[in-house]
């Protein structure tokens, strides 16, 4: 999990931020199609700056969202902005529960960078204002949050095999004890 403050205007900061956490990382993962490390994914970091205020209106895919420990945040990246969150985002990248203050900037004129204080959300919230919790000295520093292109996830042969296995015993015990 990336810590920062909140003085650069330019998105690309904050983007390169959660990729190289990505790259330090270099977590082994199974299972998504085309990559084998989080470092192989593109990040992009879950913040605002005055040069992009129409992020939430660029990201209206129809992929859901998840917390790394797997549980569902949101059906769409529209709903992830503008509705209340299934589960809230409180844990890092190894599942780890983190400090709830996270910089987003999802405020008119907190937007990070371009003010004194800038906007941090408030990670345990699922009602949509989880994104602009209050505003925060840009000095001070707080989680970034990121969210990853959209990847496709397939089923990891071994397990699709021994769950297979699994139900032919469970079948078997069935038909044992009938």
């Amino acid at each position: 999990m990336i810590s920062s403050t909140a003085h650069s205007s330019d998105i690309a900061t904050y983007n390169n931020l959660v990729n190289a956490a990505a790259d330090a990382a270099g977590t082994t993962i199974t299972g998504v199609l085309g990559k084998s490390t989080i470092a192989d994914i593109e990040w992009r970091a879950i913040a605002l700056t005055a040069d992009q205020t129409s992020y939430v209106f660029d990201h209206e895919e129809e992929s859901s969202i998840f917390t790394p420990d797997s549980s569902l945040v949101a059906d769409s990246m529209y709903k992830f902005f503008v509705y209340d969150l299934q589960s809230p985002i409180n844990v890092s990248e190894d599942g780890s529960a983190v400090d709830p203050a996270v910089w987003t900037g999802f405020w008119s004129q907190h937007w990070l960078g371009t003010t004194p204080e800038s906007m941090v959300g408030y990670n345990t919230f699922t009602h949509k204002g989880w994104l602009y919790w209050l505003p925060s000295n840009t000095n001070l520093e707080h989680h970034l949050y990121a969210i990853s292109e959209e990847l496709t996830v397939v089923p990891v042969p071994g397990a699709f095999i021994l769950g297979m296995l699994g139900l032919s015993v469970a079948g078997l015990k069935l038909r044992k004890h009938a």
